[in-house]
């Protein structure tokens, strides 16, 4: 099959699923202005995320004066070793990039498993509910993910599991296109 046949599919695909999530049965608890809401702030966060992991691989530190204050000390830590950026932070945002200095997970506080995925744990990543994705392309080092269709599709797809979850009813995880999402909600709505 032709290379851009293949792509133009796939991207019909996706728009599709996307589609089908704001036309979703009335059956969720969650708005379908919330759930905008929610999938707007998933593809911004995970823009934000690959813009930090693309400062980081670059290893200079002055790439990352471009991105947020929060995202700006925790690269500068990463990349310099040294906790200093990390003094301006909120006391929640302190510890972790603390940790990033440290190049240590085990500097994370106890239970923060956004601090833990930082630190390179991919176990974690499972934890970070709607930056999932995000996360795990991250520590990948897939730098064309962010702000791609995929990254969309994949918030679309966890927006999706939390109003699933959220409605308490195992029979509504069949709205979850994506397979390992879906099989998460199944395993979570059996217990």
């Amino acid at each position: 099959m032709n290379r851009g046949v293949a792509v133009g599919i796939l991207a019909v695909l996706a728009l599709a699923g996307i589609a089908a999530y704001f036309l979703l049965p009335a059956r969720l608890p969650i708005p379908v202005e919330t759930r905008e809401g929610l999938l707007q702030s998933c593809v911004d966060e995970g823009a934000r995320l690959g813009a930090y992991a693309q400062a980081v691989r670059s290893a200079d530190a002055e790439q990352c004066d471009s991105l947020d204050r929060q995202y700006a000390a925790f690269c500068r830590a990463k990349i310099t070793g040294n906790a200093g950026p990390c003094q301006n932070l909120e006391p929640d945002l302190k510890p972790t990039c603390d940790a990033l200095a440290a190049a240590s997970s085990t500097s994370c506080p106890a239970g923060d498993a956004f601090c833990r995925a930082l630190s390179g744990s991919r176990a974690d990543c499972a934890n970070l509910g709607l930056l999932r994705f995000s996360c795990e392309n991250m520590l990948d080092q897939d730098l064309s993910y962010a702000g791609s269709e995929k990254a969309r599709q994949d918030c679309a797809n966890s927006v999706m599991l939390e109003a699933v979850l959220e409605s308490r009813d195992a029979r509504n995880c069949e709205l979850v296109e994506n397979t390992v999402l879906r099989n998460d909600c199944a395993r979570t709505l059996a217990r």
